[in-house]
């Protein structure tokens, strides 16, 4: 399942000779090129910005303030400049699909398809989000979906322009980014791990067990794939390095929920019809 396609002319092909502000590796420093317009300083920094720069509160609720001056760390980038700047840099697609969606939480992933640009060939990259009512606003609990696919696109196109500014997409529901569960267990969380957990717990299995499965899963896969490059194997990641529930990444969170809950359903038909044939 997925979500509208984004299609976006590249802006690049607008200027034959365009001239890029760079780092002195050389590289382009994208972060330059945000507006002042799409960025704002994060609630509950204002103070602290405003006396770094010898300027009011005022002032920086009202946007008038240098930007280039403020530490990113202090920022929110709009989603607005960011697809400015992925429409500067040149791409012909991004792509949300929906891999995982219930009622409280949803995963989308999303590739964006980039353009040739200066000596880079065509790229294609993405991003994963998550969308629960304990990590959103108000008003977008109700949208969990687009919340999830908003964000996914926001850090497909931060990750590969490397900007440092956290996106107002990604902002729970209080303003600032969402905490994320350093503790030894998850179960109560809307995480993907979390959701991973409770699967497993809900199935009177353990995170040993799960990790044995996927361990020959993966070995098998490998196996498969030396066969046949087209194959397509279930996790990103090497199961044998996983030690607990958070290094298990989110889109092998959903495979794995995926396998659970299919086996979950063999398990139950195939104990129907040993029942029904037992009568």
């Amino acid at each position: 399942m997925s979500t509208t396609q984004t299609e976006s002319t590249p802006a690049n092909g607008d200027q034959p000779n365009p001239v890029y502000p760079r780092k002195p590796d050389g590289s382009i420093n994208w972060r330059a090129l945000v507006q002042p317009q799409h960025v704002y300083v994060k609630k509950g920094d204002e103070p602290k910005v405003a006396t770094a720069l010898g300027v009011t509160p005022q002032d920086i609720k009202e946007g008038k303030f240098d930007t280039t001056r403020v530490e990113d760390k202090h920022l929110v980038i709009r989603k607005a400049g960011l697809i400015e700047l992925a429409r500067i840099r040149g791409y012909t697609s991004a792509a949300p699909e929906v891999k995982y969606a219930s009622r409280d939480y949803v995963v989308v992933q999303t590739h964006i398809h980039w353009t040739p640009f200066e000596s880079q060939a065509a790229v294609v990259t993405g991003g994963v989000g998550e969308a629960s009512p304990d990590n959103t606003s108000s008003f977008m609990r109700v949208y969990l979906a687009a919340a999830a696919e908003n964000r996914a696109f926001s850090r497909a196109v931060r990750q590969f322009l490397n900007i440092d500014i956290v996106s107002a997409d990604e902002l729970g529901g209080n303003g600032v980014e969402p905490e994320v569960d350093s503790g030894p267990s998850v179960a109560s969380s809307l995480s993907p791990q979390g959701v991973l957990q409770k699967t497993v717990e809900e199935g009177k299995s353990s995170f040993e067990k799960m990790k044995v499965a996927a361990v020959g899963k993966f070995k098998h896969d490998t196996e498969q794939l030396a066969k046949d490059p087209l194959y397509k194997a279930a996790f990103k990641t090497d199961p044998s390095a996983w030690t607990k529930y958070e290094d298990v990444s989110a889109l092998d969170c959903m495979t794995l929920i995926e396998l659970i809950n299919r086996s979950k359903a063999e398990k139950a038909k195939t104990d129907k019809a040993a029942k029904a044939a037992s009568k």
